[in-house]
């Protein structure tokens, strides 16, 4: 969980806001708004990839934030944004918003 949690500060910026230590869950987000929810289970389950959508993404931009993180997006055949993968194999979409 800890590695988790460093890592979607360090890659989005989000901040800790709460944490429920007797059910392994920590809430993630920025200006008090709650964006991420983590929360450990000893049985994984399985899901193909999850996406953030950002307001005025760019993948330039994008791409020199993750690399400084030390992050490499992997591209696929999308015209708006692109792969990484998390500390434990997830995979993250990051593409521009849609409403």
């Amino acid at each position: 969980m800890a590695r988790s949690v460093d890592f979607y500060q360090r890659v989005s910026g989000f901040s800790i806001l709460s944490e429920d230590e007797e059910n392994e869950i920590v809430r993630l987000g920025v200006d008090g708004k709650m964006l991420l929810s983590l929360r450990h289970e000893n049985t994984t389950g399985v899901i193909d990839h999850f996406a953030f959508g950002m307001e005025g993404f760019d993948v330039e931009s994008a791409t020199g934030m993750l690399e400084a993180s030390g992050v490499a997006p992997e591209p696929v055949n999308i015209d708006y944004g692109f792969h990484f993968k998390d500390p434990d194999g997830a995979i993250v979409q990051l593409s521009q918003a849609r409403p």
